[in-house]
C-alpha cells in the first residue's frame, strides 16, 4: 500500500487527474475488505486485520501521496516563496485549467481514444 501511495503522490504531483485514480483505488481497497469480511464468519471490525486496513489505507492513499506532493514541489519554497505564494500559486493552476478553451488542430478529444 505504500509504494502504491509512493507512485500515486509522484503521479498527482505530475497531473492532479491521478488524485481521481487514488480515490478509486482507495474505494476498491475498502471494498475488497469487507467483502472478504463479510465472507467470513465471526470477523468484527475489532479483528487485527481490520485495524491495519483502516490504518494502512487512508495513511497509503491519502497521506503518503500528500507528503509525496508537498515534497515534490518543496523546489518553490526553496526558491524563496512562502507557503501563502504556493497556495496562490495552485489556484492559478487550477482557474487556469478550468477556464481554459483553447484549441489545438492536432488535438482529440478524450473520448476518442485517437
Amino acid at each position: 500500500m505504500l509504494r502504491l501511495g509512493l507512485f500515486l503522490g509522484l503521479a498527482i504531483a505530475t497531473k492532479w487527474n491521478a488524485a481521481y485514480a487514488s480515490l478509486f483505488i482507495g474505494l476498491d481497497r475498502a471494498g475488497s475488505r469487507r467483502t472478504r469480511l463479510s465472507r467470513t464468519r465471526g470477523a468484527t471490525w475489532r479483528d487485527e486485520g481490520v485495524q491495519a486496513h483502516l490504518f494502512w489505507v487512508p495513511a497509503g492513499l491519502v497521506v503518503l501521496p500528500a507528503l509525496v506532493y508537498s515534497g515534490g514541489v518543496r523546489a518553490v519554497l526553496l526558491t524563496g516563496h512562502d507557503v501563502g505564494q504556493f497556495i496562490e500559486l495552485q489556484h492559478q493552476i487550477f482557474y487556469y485549467h478550468t477556464h481554459l478553451h483553447a484549441t489545438h488542430a492536432y488535438q482529440s478529444r478524450w473520448w476518442s481514444g485517437r
